[in-house]
């Protein structure tokens, strides 16, 4: 399942008007249990590829509603680990030539746990991202990590357009955001990660699962799990 934006790349006279046109494709099997975003601008940015079937559908989608190939990739996002994630880089390696960029702190873990099944001899990591910096050549996009000890989350937010795109631990259900205890997350980090989020002015909300929020303040209303 592939969700349709009206537009790619807003306008000016687009971006006074709310709500603003989003540059965020998503890609997901049909109950959005793991998503794929695909940000639209003259070169693409695939975040997350997360599994296997959504690395198919984002080549059928890329195909067949967008028109274009994909040699467009110009930079692969992962902005959490998750279990599949080697044999995810792994398949999208093969039909695309572009990097892939992680949270600057994992490269940290591995130094400190070079056995990690998400070590760099397991996983291939061409680059690392630094908090509040842009991605590389797409300067409208930040990164902003989580707080600390789950550093190695990011969100990647464009001021222009509102857009959010969340890291591992944040998931949308039946219309709300749910805050995850993941690892040895404590209640001051889930804190620190709420406050975090609601500094941001969103009008799109991409979660790691669940459905796309469409409408301001989306963090007024949390479920902490």
């Amino acid at each position: 399942m592939s969700d349709i934006p009206a537009s790619c790349t807003p306008t000016p006279s687009q971006s006074r008007s709310w709500p603003y046109p989003r540059l965020v494709h998503t890609i997901t099997d049909r109950f959005s249990m793991a998503n794929t975003y695909l940000i639209c601008e003259p070169r693409l940015v695939v975040v997350n590829p997360r599994s296997a079937l959504n690395v198919h559908l984002l080549q059928d989608y890329m195909k067949n509603i967008l028109h274009r190939p994909m040699s467009d990739i110009d930079l692969i996002v992962v902005t959490f680990l998750h279990s599949d994630v080697s044999s995810v880089l792994t398949s999208i390696r093969r039909i695309s030539s572009a990097p892939i960029a992680a949270p600057k702190a994992l490269y940290q873990q591995f130094e400190h746990h070079p056995y990690s099944p998400y070590a760099p001899q397991h996983v291939s990591f061409d680059g690392w991202l630094n908090d509040e910096k842009p991605l590389p050549d797409h300067p409208d996009w930040h990164t902003f990590a989580y707080p600390q000890r789950i550093e190695d989350n990011l969100f990647l937010y464009n001021a222009s357009t509102q857009e959010l795109i969340c890291g591992g631990g944040i998931t949308v259900f039946e219309g709300n955001p749910v805050l995850r205890y993941e690892r040895d997350m404590g209640r001051r980090q889930l804190e620190d990660l709420l406050r975090l989020a609601r500094g941001f002015d969103i009008s799109y909300l991409y979660p790691s699962r669940g459905r796309q929020l469409l409408r301001t303040d989306p963090f007024a209303q949390v479920r902490i799990d």
